[in-house]
């Protein structure tokens, strides 16, 4: 069977001994994406070095397209799948290859925004009697073993210019879920018996990013919820959302699912070509910049006048609401332009990346240009943006900021033209 894409799809299994068929229903399972707590690794034994169509196969099923991984839970394997453009989750005998059960989404209109992924790419989440799956067009649904469906919880539209990708995973009496976009950003708790929203943090920082969260526990013996995003990585508590702590040095779209090994977490990123070494762009000054590209001089930079030093792709990736004005636009490693356009800090998120250091500067020098005098009202309210936690203090920034642009609007960060460097 071939996807849309072209793509023959199908689940094959093969055996995990040499000597024995039956080692299908080998433990331990695998509940959620890349296994126990997203680790990837798995404690199987006897599992086969060689295999494929001659050879220790055990049953091959055909399926729909889809790039959810398929998981395990006991003698069951899940999957999700679109089937002529109805959303669908599988469950399959594990050990005759055959389907138990196919349950449609509610109907509707599913598109491919990036050909690297598909309206069925989230894995599910299960445990013994739930499966909670999530379809960035549709929403979250939980269905028990029989296949019956407990809550549905549409969500969205969503505006992730690749489409969402992160996967849901359990935590004690909650399903949760990331959802990292161009705007809007946040991170989610559901009830897992009813449904209901247990609570919901905002993540404005987070611009773009499809990494699924895992667990860790603190010193005080409580789950915190870690997940990647724009340049940070979060912890959140797992019974509140309150965030607990953060910390800077990652790339601006983040993909991977951390790991633990001992008292270490390890997370890896990857942003874009231009930031590999001897890559590196070179940006001008925000003045020159201005001079040269800002044609019509109405203090924001249009499709036509994006800067012919980089991609035009990386216009599309800056315009974070589609209204062709670019919100931010990123450069080379250590570099930073940021645009406002909506005069409400749209830039949030990068005024807090931590670059140079993390450092806590008091609001006031850095309220106007230069560092003194009055504070121009939207120098204010770019800074004030930052102060997470309101303590009246920047909690992350740059250790150097320089060029406040073309400011020709005094309420607004629109016509800001920042560059922050290391």
């Amino acid at each position: 069977m071939r996807s849309r894409l072209g793509r023959p799809l199908a689940l094959i299994l093969f055996t995990l001994s040499l000597s024995s068929s039956s080692g299908a229903r080998a433990e331990p399972d695998w509940s959620r994406f890349r296994g126990p707590n997203g680790s990837g690794i798995s404690t199987a034994t006897n599992v086969p070095i060689e295999f494929g169509p001659q050879k220790n196969l055990i049953w091959r099923l055909a399926l729909p397209g889809g790039h959810s991984s398929p998981i395990l839970l006991n003698d069951r394997i899940y999957l999700t799948a679109y089937r002529a453009d109805t959303l669908v989750t599988i469950a399959i005998d594990r050990l005759k290859g055959t389907i138990l059960w196919e349950r449609s989404a509610p109907k509707v209109t599913t598109k491919v925004v990036d050909k690297r992924n598909n309206p069925a790419s989230p894995s599910p989440a299960v445990e013994a009697n739930g499966i909670y799956v999530f379809f960035p067009d549709y929403g979250l649904i939980a269905y028990d073993a029989a296949g019956k469906e407990r809550w549905s919880m549409p969500l969205g539209p969503f505006n992730n210019i690749y489409g969402m990708g992160a996967s849901p995973v359990i935590v004690g009496d909650l399903v949760i879920l990331a959802c990292d976009q161009s705007l809007n950003s946040y991170i989610m708790a559901v009830n897992k018996r009813t449904g209901r929203v247990q609570w919901k943090v905002d993540r404005p920082e987070a611009k773009s990013g499809h990494s699924t969260p895992i667990v860790w526990r603190g010193p005080d013996k409580k789950d915190q919820i870690l997940v990647p995003g724009s340049f940070l990585l979060t912890s959140y508590d797992a019974a509140t959302g309150r965030k607990l702590w953060w910390v800077g040095g990652l790339s601006f779209e983040m993909k991977s699912t951390p790991v633990i090994g001992g008292d270490t977490i390890y997370v890896n990123g990857y942003g874009a070509p231009v930031n590999d070494p001897g890559k590196k762009v070179n940006v001008p000054p925000a003045d020159e910049v201005w001079k040269t590209i800002d044609a019509d001089g109405n203090g924001t930079i249009s499709k036509t006048e994006f800067p012919k030093y980089t991609a035009a792709f990386w216009f599309e990736v800056a315009d974070l609401d589609g209204d062709t004005d670019p919100d931010l636009v990123l450069s080379a490693p250590g570099q930073i332009y940021l645009i406002g356009n909506q005069g409400d800090g749209m830039y949030t998120g990068f005024s807090i990346v931590e670059l140079g250091g993390v450092i806590d500067i008091p609001l006031e020098p850095l309220a106007g240009q230069g560092g003194s005098g009055d504070p121009s009202p939207s120098a204010a309210s770019s800074i004030a943006a930052t102060d997470l936690d309101g303590d009246g203090d920047l909690d992350l920034a740059l250790a150097r900021r320089t060029g406040l642009g073309r400011e020709r609007d005094p309420d607004r960060v629109a016509d800001a033209l920042i560059q922050q460097d290391r």
